[in-house]
Formats: structure tokens, sequence, C-alpha cells
């Protein structure tokens, strides 16, 4: 059996630094997040007011400036996602960049290793195999992790709906409704 601890300490450090490196990429686009949440909120409550009130737009001859307030809103809305995934993918490219560095350091890690004990060649095969398909398998997390946070920021608007406590509560004392066969039955209310 053929072990090496510089390997080992190599392949640690990558899966160490891959992982920071996309903890902090999620850290710094979280404000953006936010600004594009309260983006999409704006957009979305204008939409729907303009469905809800298009008579009344009609007949004060406001369409010209929903449409053009429309087009404002969906234009900044826009501009945060390009910018977002532009941060995105700049962020993707130098950790590939890097991550790129750090596989060419682990063949000369394991070039150097070899030229000294050949059998170390085979524990350096399968570490820079291992290594390499971690990285894609970190790469999927990093992925997995936009779409999760895509996801709460397109249900937060709803969320925060559901949260809103109860408009409508019984009174202090009130009675129970009595279910009988599925139907409830309202007497003298």
């Amino acid at each position: 059996t053929v072990s090496s601890w510089q390997l080992g300490l190599f392949v640690i450090a990558i899966v160490v630094i891959s992982l920071a490196l996309a903890y902090i990429d999620s850290r710094k686009r979280h404000g953006l997040r936010m600004v594009r949440l309260r983006a999409t909120k704006a957009l979305t409550g204008h939409l729907s007011d303009s469905i809800v009130n298009a008579p009344t737009v009609k007949t004060f001859a406001r369409e010209a400036y929903e449409i053009n307030h429309n087009r404002q809103l969906n234009k900044t809305l826009e501009d945060l996602r390009i910018t977002d995934w532009t941060r995105a993918s700049n962020n993707g490219s130098m950790r590939i960049g890097l991550l790129m560095a750090m596989m060419i350091g682990l063949l000369l890690l394991i070039d150097h290793l070899a030229a000294s004990e050949p059998a170390v060649l085979t524990t350096g095969i399968f570490a820079f195999t291992y290594t390499f398909t971690l990285l894609v398998r970190l790469f999927d997390i990093n992925v997995l992790t936009r779409q999760v946070e895509e996801t709460f920021l397109q249900a937060a608007p709803m969320l925060e709906h559901l949260l809103q406590p109860d408009e409508i509560v019984d009174q202090p004392g009130a009675s129970k409704l009595a279910v009988t066969n599925g139907e409830v039955t309202f007497n003298d209310v």
C-alpha cells in the first residue's frame, strides 16, 4: 500500500478553498439578490395593480404612463439580473481558473513525489482523478445553491402574505363551530 500525506493535504486544501470561494461568492451577492427581490415585488405589484385597475386606467387615459412605468420597472429588474448573473459568471470563471491552477499544482506535486518514489504515481493518478470528480460535484453544489436561493427569492412575496396575522378572528368567548356530517350550520348569526 502506497500513501502520501502530501497528496491528501493538497486534496483537502483544494476542497476547502473551493467551498470557501463558493461561500464568499454567495455572501457577496446576497445584497444584490435582496435588491432584486424588491425590484421583483415592485414589478409584480405594478402589474397586478394595472390588471385590476385596467378600466380606470383607460377611463383616465393613463395607458401610456402605465406602460412606460412598467417598462422602467422591467428594465430595472433586467439590469439587476444581468448584473447578478455577470458577477456569478465572473466569479465562477475566476474559481475555475484558480482550481485549474491548483490541479496543475497537483500534477506537479505528483510528478515531484513520483520522481523520488515511483509507486506514488498510482496514488497520484487516483488523487488527481478523485479531485477532478470532486471539483465537478462541488460546482454542482454551487449551482444547486443558486437555484435554491432563486426559489426563495421568488417565493418571498407569497410567504410574506402567509406570515401576516389573520384579519378576521373570533371574538373572545366565541363558541366553536359544530360540524355534523361535514356540514357547518349557522343559526342566529
